[in-house]
């Protein structure tokens, strides 16, 4: 095992800055705030035009914990990387920096991953749910990462020029290398809405991120290649690409009909390439009906077909879930029901 000489720091927090001058105060005090007082706290601007290189400096007079990297822009996977390169703690946890986190947060997340040994801690209810389910894509907030695992597979980084899903590939091929992971449900990760996140200019650019996909499928296939994975990971292989291009973009992005059609075509050619011959038709089943479905189709038009009809059918469901006569077991049922159709929303 690779040895870290980190002086005592138990977690290493990266968080990359670009233009969140209103928000990165707060972030920055739920971190100095910590219950778990053995860090480093690694800012990494990454060409800010606003005021956000000044309060990063302004932190780090106060707070000797503070490392502050100044660069050109360069992209967030670039900033997490250069953090991660500087990093010395025995754990590394990537913050976005217009969010924030619960006091107690790195001390469950440390104290677990001492407890269980583990490379990956998952964070946060709804993701350890996620993992439960068998998909195992994960956004930085929710992985608390070993530093020597990290260091053992110095390849896997985030990837450069890729936005979306430059997190879930990352968090895809470390969980394809490790079975060593445990849950942390309690710590609490406190997400911001606003107008100004990335990912809500980036998805209503539809073209933009299918025009990426196939980069992100020439990553995983050199990746899968080096670690000969194909044969023994292709379950999680197949889980990748209908939780990321096929329920995040395929179902969620508002796409035209030409749009679908290149994306549609592109999921199933990877697919019919790397993942069909390797997957038996037992792990087959655990897909979701959906994504089946998708995969089985004629064409994009029959897919759509199908898949208005199933909406239409789970609309319906609901509708009829009011004429349940038992309030409680009525609102048990329409939360499942609309749970599903949240599946597709996801």
């Amino acid at each position: 095992m690779i040895s870290i000489q980190g002086d005592g720091i138990k977690v290493s927090v990266i968080v990359p800055v670009y233009n969140t001058e209103a928000y990165l105060e707060e972030t920055i005090a739920s971190i100095r705030n910590q219950t778990l007082i053995d860090l480093e706290i690694i800012i990494v601007n990454d060409g800010s035009t606003d005021g956000s290189l000044d309060i990063c400096l302004k932190s780090r007079k106060i707070d000797s914990r503070i490392y502050v990297i100044d660069q050109r822009n360069s992209g967030v996977s670039v900033a997490r990387n250069k953090g991660l390169a500087k990093a010395r703690g025995e754990y590394v946890f990537f913050l976005d920096a217009d969010d924030t986190i619960a006091p107690d947060f790195f001390e469950l997340a440390y104290r677990q991953a001492e407890l269980k040994k583990s490379d990956i801690v998952v964070l946060g209810d709804y993701y350890c749910r996620r993992i439960l389910s068998g998909t195992k894509v994960l956004p930085v907030c929710a992985q608390f990462i070993r530093h020597s695992f990290l260091l053992e597979f110095s390849d896997v980084r985030f990837p450069i020029g890729i936005q979306p899903c430059e997190d879930g590939l990352f968090s895809h091929q470390l969980f394809a290398l490790t079975d060593k992971y445990c849950f942390c449900p309690e710590a609490a990760y406190h997400y911001r809405q606003h107008s100004e996140q990335n990912h809500l200019t980036i998805n209503c650019q539809g073209y933009r991120v299918v025009e990426q996909i196939p980069l992100w499928f020439e990553i995983l296939e050199s990746f899968y290649l080096n670690y000969d994975l194909f044969d023994r990971k292709s379950l999680h292989l197949a889980r990748f690409l209908e939780h990321e291009p096929f329920e995040f973009r395929y179902l969620k992005m508002p796409l035209d009909v030409s749009t679908k059609g290149i994306l549609y075509d592109m999921i199933r050619e990877f697919y019919s390439k790397r993942v069909k011959d390797f997957l038996s038709p037992t792990d087959f089943r655990q897909l979701t009906f959906l994504f089946k479905e998708f995969l089985l189709s004629k064409d994009v038009a029959a897919f759509e077909d199908i898949l208005n009809i199933y909406v239409r059918r789970k609309k319906k469901r609901i509708n009829l879930a009011r004429f349940i006569p038992f309030r409680g077991y009525r609102r048990k049922i329409r939360s499942r029901i609309q749970s599903l159709l949240d599946s597709i929303n996801r």
